[in-house]
């Protein structure tokens, strides 16, 4: 496993994770107010999470990065779980925001009080009149829509409390 906690990498140039690439059936945490910023990146401008692998990030930002394709901030082709203080934003595709970017059946799992500003999100799959994507999850108390804002068009985050009432699903949907 990987962890960060502290410090800042910024600056770098990559085809994917212009700050960092992390790959492998393990776990990166980005805590400790560590910073993620200012990198460049055609996919994953400040972190890529490669399919197997699990991203945590408690308290650290990831601001300012730029990507040509997708992911400004974060890539997430893994797993992404937050909590805690975390700023992701900042992060650009030209001139659009574009801060974490989900493949489709790709969602961030919520484990703690988000203390940090909003999260803005870019899903692969689009929702429609008939169909809802899934952006985030976790306990309800903790899966605040209002922490989280739509970039692909400017429709609204809304939550779905499971029937024991104890888990939020955040969703887009037409």
């Amino acid at each position: 496993s990987l962890e960060i906690a502290g410090g800042t990498i910024s600056g770098n140039k990559a085809t994917n994770g212009g700050g960092v690439y992390y790959r492998g059936n393990s776990e990166m945490r980005v805590l400790g107010g560590a910073g993620i910023n200012q990198n460049t990146a055609t996919d994953g401008g400040g972190i890529y999470v490669d399919e197997s692998s699990l991203l945590r990030v408690s308290d650290g930002s990831i601001t300012g990065n730029t990507v040509t394709g997708n992911g400004g901030g974060v890539f997430n082709a893994g797993t992404f779980i937050i909590s805690g203080n975390v700023d992701i934003s900042g992060n650009q595709k030209g001139n659009a925001d574009n801060n974490v970017y989900l493949p489709t059946n790709k969602y961030i799992t919520i484990t703690g009080e988000l203390t940090g500003g909003k999260i803005g999100v870019t899903t692969e799959a689009t929702p429609d009149s008939s169909s809802y994507v899934r952006i985030a999850t976790g306990n309800k108390n903790y899966a605040d829509p209002e922490k989280f804002q739509y970039e692909n068009d400017e429709t609204s985050v809304s939550a779905i409390t499971s029937r024991s009432g104890s888990t939020a699903t955040l969703v887009v949907c037409k």
